[in-house]
């Protein structure tokens, strides 16, 4: 019987020596802006100091902070520390405010009742952005090529829809299935399209694009047989035009300006001569002799004889 039990006291410390530490992210999914904890698990007796570093290489040139709950401080920073990093009691380390570069390997060395290191990777993520999609063709026509790119960030995988069912076998995807390639398009191909962006923390719809498929008719002949009807009717209304005024002016405008020349020249003279008698007239009028100048002579005249005598 006591074999048995020193048997399972020793298959015990074994399986406790093996698992050792582990590192565990809360939450699981660390956002961008928020904050994380690196917990560590599974430690063996109390904890008497631990360091973490950036990476995977326990060297100074990467420690982020060195714990000794006896110091006052207990913490030390390192080359590696920055302001949002702080460590715990328990051997765990968190970090406020994630930002992207916060992204990386981190390694933790404590010592309780072994010396024990674990490293684990830190994610970083981010909200997908509402998706968009665009069309390589704006309208497209019967047995062309189309392609249907959604356009989004920070996602992880992307789903199409047509008319809220799955798309056609027809059509291609690209590897990371953010364009959907339609050949050879059919009228059955028009619908209503959607895509759907998503990671582990967040997802996100398009707005429904429509897509419609118009017939290739061959009405690019009858185009150009109508421009071309059009530019000869054009061409030929100018020409009318131009030749009914030229009619226009040879039987009348030509007529009355040769009679003009041809009449007599005495009426011409005649009417000159009154024109400039009529202008003389207004501009000399005859002065009147006034009564009262025939007197003022006979004055002066007996002035005259009173100084003679």
């Amino acid at each position: 019987m006591r074999g048995y039990l020193l048997t399972a006291f020793i298959i015990s410390l074994w399986m406790e020596s093996s698992c050792g530490i582990d590192i565990q992210l809360v939450p699981s999914h660390p956002l961008i802006n928020k904050s994380v904890t690196l917990n560590v698990r599974g430690i063996t007796g109390t904890v008497r100091a631990f360091r973490w570093y950036f990476g995977s290489n326990p060297d100074a040139s990467n420690q982020i902070l060195h714990y000794n709950p006896n110091s006052n401080p207990p913490q030390t920073p390192g080359d590696q520390y920055f302001h949002r990093a702080h460590g715990l009691a328990n051997g765990s380390l968190h970090i406020s405010d994630l930002v992207r570069t916060d992204q990386g390997n981190y390694m933790v060395m404590i010592l309780a009742r072994d010396i024990e290191r674990v490293t684990v990777y830190l994610p970083i993520y981010e909200s997908v952005t509402k998706p968009v999609i665009r069309c390589s063709t704006p309208r497209p026509k019967v047995n062309e090529t189309v392609s249907l790119t959604c356009e989004t960030a920070n996602s992880e995988s992307i789903l199409w829809s047509k008319d809220s069912n799955s798309l056609h076998s027809r059509v291609d995807l690209s590897p990371d299935n953010r364009t959907a390639i339609l050949r050879n398009i059919i009228l059955s191909d028009t619908g209503e399209y959607q895509c759907e962006a998503k990671n582990a923390v967040s997802r996100s719809v398009s707005d429904i694009f429509t897509l419609i498929v118009n017939y290739n008719e061959p009405i690019s002949d009858n185009c150009a047989a109508s421009m071309a009807g059009i530019i000869c009717g054009t061409i030929i209304g100018i020409v009318l035009i131009i030749c009914t005024t030229f009619l226009l002016f040879k039987r009348y405008i030509l007529p009355m300006r040769e009679a003009q020349q041809e009449q007599p020249t005495e009426r011409q003279d005649s009417y000159r001569i009154y024109y400039n008698v009529f202008a003389t007239t207004m501009a000399q009028p005859a002065k009147e002799e006034l009564p009262y100048m025939g007197l003022e002579y006979p004055t002066q005249d007996t002035y005259s004889e009173l100084s003679h005598q």
